[in-house]
């Protein structure tokens, strides 16, 4: 009768731990994209520039949090500094955009004389913690040859950050 009792106590513990229920729940979030570049939304003049004169140093930052890294745009509207008073005639300059953090360094020249609109170059940029977090930059414009008309003188700079 002990060992009848015995087992009986044994069965009983093992029922009950084999009546326990496991709990559990699921935890999901969402962090929202963000790609832009910051600290270009200026307006820069510059007096009478003369070839190899810098017209543009400016600061700038970078920030794209997609894992798989960015497409980085640097595009000229007018291709060159094109002359108010003779439509299409450029003088030509090379705009740099330099993120080290990000790996970035892109380069473009524009064209002189009567040239193209809408000149760009781009850059594929890894996607990397500080590129996610937000990394400093900097736009450098040199001019490569000197204006030798009176008269004003503009393009658009445009940098586009865009996720992979």
């Amino acid at each position: 009768m002990k060992n009848l009792t015995k087992l009986t106590l044994v069965a009983a513990a093992l029922a009950a731990f084999g009546n326990a229920q496991a709990a559990s729940t699921q935890l999901t979030g969402f962090v929202d994209p963000v790609c832009e570049v910051t600290g270009l939304n200026a307006q820069f003049t510059f007096g009478s520039p003369e070839a190899g004169d810098i017209i543009v140093d400016r600061p700038i930052g970078f920030r794209c949090n997609d894992g798989d890294g960015a497409v980085v745009e640097l595009r000229s509207s007018e291709g060159g500094l094109e002359s108010d008073d003779n439509e299409d005639l450029n003088f030509d300059y090379t705009a740099r955009v330099v993120s080290p953090g990000a790996g970035l360094d892109l380069s473009l020249t524009t064209t002189d004389g009567v040239g193209p609109n809408d000149q760009s170059v781009t850059a594929d940029v890894g996607g990397s913690i500080e590129l996610a977090g937000g990394t400093a930059g900097a736009l450098v414009v040199q001019l490569n040859e000197t204006p030798v008309f009176a008269g004003g003188y503009s393009d658009t700079l445009a940098i586009d950050i865009t996720a992979q």
